[in-house]
């Protein structure tokens, strides 16, 4: 039998969470501090709640997806009185530092529910396609009765990383900020540079392909240099990457670019390069990543 799911905060991700348990015929109950937010999940069939606490307590699943997960708790704190979570289940899926899922289990553990800490990597308007990912912690006796209930909204993503409740958001800033939007950035400063020559962001598509491919390659690699700690190359060296660099950074400045990005790179390898690494391999920069 599917479960119930009431969506705390019908911005657009929880609206986008909303409508996809609606399109997979679940029973949805959303509530938002600003009820006009609402009107949108409610006209696709969500019942709109008219309390936080009537909210919580419709559902057997309460999934909170607004600002912060510390306003999340916050609400769960200030409500107590007024929630049964007895046989509840609450998942976190708001923005959160990682000693926020620790604070939150308390705040619905302590009055008797079941809580599973998460972090949405996605756009709104991809939710519940091939390209959003989810990562859940927490109990897996708990995360195994919300799993299926979950699955629509992650269909190919939908990841549990253990019970560890920090891992969902070290992940999600690690891999969403340092990774994922640096190279999305990376790759609109060479669109920036690229157009100064006559080139077209267009004629970059398939070049981009294949070196999306090949940092799929480094990036495994890389894992295996960092998890060994063995940086040692018969590849390009940190030297050689760096006079590389400067040179590429230059030439962007010298277009007028601030070329912030790969201006980053240059001092990274410099940082390397001072520490005595030079060396080694270009994955030796994560020996000097951080402030000494």
């Amino acid at each position: 039998m599917n479960k119930t799911v009431t969506v705390i905060g019908t911005g657009l991700m929880g609206s986008a969470f909303a409508n996809t348990l609606l399109k997979a015929g679940t029973k949805v109950t959303v509530w938002d501090g600003r009820p006009s937010a609402a009107a949108g999940v409610v006209a696709n069939g969500a019942t709109l709640a008219s309390s936080f606490a009537d909210a919580v307590n419709a559902s057997d699943v309460v999934l909170s997806i607004i600002s912060s997960a510390s306003g999340g708790v916050a609400l769960f704190r200030e409500h107590a009185s007024k929630l049964d979570l007895n046989n509840r289940f609450v998942i976190n899926l708001s923005t959160a530092m990682p000693e926020d899922g620790e604070q939150f289990r308390s705040a619905v553990e302590g009055n008797g529910g079941k809580f599973i800490n998460g972090a949405i990597t996605s756009y709104p308007d991809l939710i519940g396609g091939p390209y959003t990912i989810v990562q859940y912690s927490g109990n897996p006796d708990i995360w195994r009765q919300v799993e299926q209930t979950m699955k629509p909204v992650a269909p190919e993503g939908t990841l549990y990383t253990g019970e560890d409740l920090a891992v969902p958001c070290t992940v999600d800033a690690a891999m969403t900020g340092s990774f994922y939007a640096v190279a999305l950035a990376g790759f609109l400063e060479a669109a920036a540079y690229a157009k100064t020559h006559g080139v077209d962001a267009i004629q970059l598509g398939d070049f981009a392909d294949k070196c999306i491919d090949l940092l799929r390659y480094k990036v495994k690699k890389s894992i295996k240099e960092i998890e060994s700690n063995d940086f040692s190359t018969i590849q390009a060296t940190v030297d050689v990457y760096l006079d590389a660099v400067v040179q590429w950074r230059d030439a962007l400045r010298a277009c007028g670019l601030r070329a912030s990005l790969i201006g980053a790179v240059a001092d990274d390898l410099a940082e390397t390069q001072k520490a005595g690494h030079g060396g080694l391999g270009f994955c030796a920069q994560y020996l000097t990543a951080k402030n000494q």
